[in-house]
C-alpha cells in the first residue's frame, strides 16, 4: 500500500504541477490569448502522471476516481485503500500548490500590484484562477 500511496502523490503533484504552473505563467506573463498551451501542459502533465502510475497504483489522481472506483470497481479499489489514496492524492496536490506558489507567486504578486489588485477583492480572482484547474482565456 505505501509504494501505491507514494505513487499517488507522485503522479497527483505532476498533473497538479503542470496543469496550474501553466497557468500560472500564462497570467504572469499576460499570455492568455488562447488555451492551446494550456491545453498542451495540462495534457503533458496527464500524460507523464499516468505514465508514472498506472502500473503501480492504477493511476487515480483524484478523489472523485477513487471514489467512482470504491462504488462501481471493488476489486480495483478495496475499501481499505480508499481513505489513503484520497490523502495522499490530498497532499501530491498541496505540495504541487506550494511548489508553483513558491516559483511564480512574485510574478503574480508583481502582477497585482501593477495592475492595482488587492488581494481578496473580486479583481484578484485573475491572478488566484493561476491555482485552479481551469485556463484563463
Amino acid at each position: 500500500l505505501l509504494h501505491k500511496c507514494v505513487a499517488e502523490v507522485v503522479g497527483t503533484f505532476f498533473l497538479v504541477f503542470f496543469g496550474t504552473g501553466i497557468n500560472s505563467v500564462a497570467i504572469a506573463t499576460g499570455a492568455t490569448r488562447g488555451i492551446w498551451q494550456g491545453a498542451v501542459c495540462w495534457g503533458y502533465g496527464a500524460a507523464l502522471s499516468v505514465y508514472l502510475t498506472a502500473g503501480v497504483s492504477g493511476a487515480h489522481l483524484n478523489p472523485a476516481v477513487s471514489f467512482s472506483l470504491l462504488l462501481f470497481r471493488r476489486d480495483e479499489m478495496p475499501p481499505k485503500y480508499f481513505f489513503p489514496y484520497v490523502i495522499s492524492q490530498f497532499f501530491g496536490a498541496l505540495f504541487a500548490g506550494i511548489m508553483v506558489y513558491a516559483n511564480f507567486g512574485s510574478s503574480l504578486e508583481a502582477k497585482e500590484d501593477a495592475l492595482g489588485i488587492e488581494r481578496g477583492d473580486s479583481e484578484s480572482v485573475e491572478t488566484a484562477a493561476g491555482f485552479g484547474e481551469y485556463y484563463p482565456d
